[in-house]
Formats: C-alpha cells, sequence, structure tokens
C-alpha cells in the first residue's frame, strides 16, 4: 500500500456522498504538513496504537493531511456527520492544550489530561483520543468523550478500525458508542440509537457496496 490509500479512500468517500442524490457535502477542507514528518517514525507509531495490522497495510493509513475537516447532511436534515481528523504524527508529536470537564469524577479527568486527541466533531463538543499505558507497558486504548452526554467511554476498537469506521458512519454523532460498554435502552441513548439505525438502513441502501452488517449487529447488542 503507498502512504497515501486512506486519503485517497477518504476523498472517495467524499465524492460519495457529493454524488449521491439527497445528500450535501458542505464543507471538506485538508490542511497540509507544516514540516516534513519522519515516515520510518509515523509508522513506528501507528503500529503502537493497532499493533495487529501488518507493516504493510499500516503504511496506507499514514495521513498525508495535518488535518482533514468534513461536514455533511441529508437533505431532511435528520442525518448529518462532521468530523476533524488529526493525522497521528500530529497528534503525538504536537502540543497543544489538554481539555478538562470539571463535571467528571477525578479518574475520568486524569484519563482525560493523558488523552492525545485525534479526531472531533468541533462543532458538537465530541472528540476522540489514545492514551498510553503509564511507563510505556501495555496495550494504548481509545477513549471518546461526549460533552452533551457527559460521557468519558474507552472503546472496544484500535486505531485503524476506526479510522475505517469513521469513513463508514461519516462522523454521525454518537457512532463511538457502539464500541463502548453501553446498554441503548437507557432514556438518554435511545434517540442516538434510533438515529444510528436510521445511518445504518439509509447507508445500506444507497452505499450497497459497504459492509454495515457489523454496525447492525453492535446495535442490536446493545437494544
Amino acid at each position: 500500500m503507498s502512504a497515501s490509500t486512506y486519503d485517497t479512500m477518504l476523498g472517495d468517500a467524499v465524492r460519495r456522498m457529493e454524488q449521491t442524490q439527497g445528500l450535501a457535502v458542505d464543507e471538506y477542507e485538508r490542511s497540509e504538513h507544516q514540516s516534513a514528518q519522519d515516515a520510518d517514525t509515523a509508522l513506528r507509531e501507528l503500529m503502537s496504537v493497532s499493533p495487529n495490522i501488518s507493516p504493510d497495510a499500516a503504511g496506507g493509513y499514514l495521513l498525508e493531511a495535518e488535518r482533514v475537516y468534513v461536514r455533511w447532511h441529508r437533505d431532511d436534515y435528520y442525518l448529518d456527520g462532521e468530523f476533524a481528523l488529526k493525522s497521528l504524527h500530529s497528534c503525538l508529536s504536537g502540543n497543544y492544550v489538554t481539555f478538562e470537564d470539571s463535571r467528571l469524577a477525578e479518574g475520568q479527568r486524569e484519563v482525560m489530561r493523558d488523552l492525545k486527541i485525534f479526531e472531533e466533531a468541533p462543532g458538537s463538543g465530541r472528540m476522540t483520543g489514545i492514551r498510553f499505558p503509564v511507563g510505556g507497558a501495555g496495550v494504548s486504548e481509545i477513549w471518546f468523550y461526549d460533552m452533551n452526554q457527559l460521557k468519558l467511554e474507552s472503546l472496544d476498537i484500535d486505531y485503524t478500525t476506526y479510522l475505517d469506521t469513521l469513513l463508514a458512519t461519516g462522523g454521525v454523532a454518537g457512532w463511538q458508542y457502539l464500541f463502548a460498554d453501553l446498554d441503548f435502552r437507557n432514556d438518554a441513548f435511545r434517540g442516538i440509537a434510533k438515529d444510528l439505525r436510521e445511518m445504518i438502513g439509509y447507508f445500506q441502501h444507497v452505499f450497497p457496496d459497504l459492509d454495515y452488517e457489523p454496525l447492525l449487529d453492535r446495535l442490536e447488542a446493545r437494544l
């Protein structure tokens, strides 16, 4: 795989939305790298957060852009999505202000302070980050924070699977909960479950070449 494989897939996904009747892409922005990244270092970083992927396949997930932002909606505005994806190398090497939420328990605030954010929906207060174990021993973790639901959840997903699922869902609000240990029968999540079912059913119809059964299975298991 070339280093631009995921960039190509992302661009293809945006064009597919633009060409689908009933969908509109409001914004698609790419910010290029300000400085050259060392490819070997970037590859080692990616392998550290997706240890089960082969080096050849891992190289295809190295974003050539510094940041990619996408926002879209369906014509009836019942479905929409948004995501701002930062390259992993920038995520791990960049310096930025740590976000904190004083409403969370102290243990969760500690987790948030450790997170290196690589994807967010800027207009909604949702973000996803990587947490590395103290001392560097052990497996890295993916955590999802939702300001509106006051939730910080560990996700059963690795970095490259996250990127693939982000494209499949288009950044529909709350898709990350499909990988959290949650019961969607809780009143707070019934609306999210309804929206996710609508998203899966609609995308199965307009993008029949994509496989949404694994996401549907995860949704059903939480209902």
